[in-house]
């Protein structure tokens, strides 16, 4: 039971300090860069990363408003560095509009389940 626990305690560490890593860079290293001449490869390859990242742990998320709500904001910050024409972009407007719907489902999903828990 305590092995248990341990390793329940280190996996859920191991977690946050991934969600910290992941948001560091889509709203802290992604902004220094994206006006840097040359940086589209490394914003194509940022965009890449973090749509695997956040891919997966979407799928891990349904019962979790706030994390729902974090997936939100980083899928709309993913699509702003993929095709927002007032932003600097990599010029990748239909992948902006899916990372823009994806935000948009997160925090539909995140409304539902906060008032599923009112109502219980």
């Amino acid at each position: 039971m305590q092995v248990a626990q341990t390793e329940r305690a280190r996996a859920e560490k191991r977690f946050n300090d991934v969600r910290a890593l992941a948001n560091s860079f889509l709203f802290e290293f992604s902004p220094l860069i994206e006006r840097l001449p040359g940086s589209t490869p490394a914003r194509e390859l940022l965009v890449k990363r973090a749509l695997e990242y956040l891919d997966g742990l979407a799928a891990e998320s349904s019962d979790d408003p706030s994390l729902l709500r974090e997936l939100a904001s980083a899928y709309e910050k993913v699509g702003d560095v993929q095709g927002n024409p007032y932003k600097p972009n990599v010029g990748d407007v239909s992948g902006a509009m899916a990372s823009y719907e994806k935000s948009r489902q997160m925090r539909e999903g995140a409304d539902r389940t906060r008032a599923r828990r009112r109502e219980a």
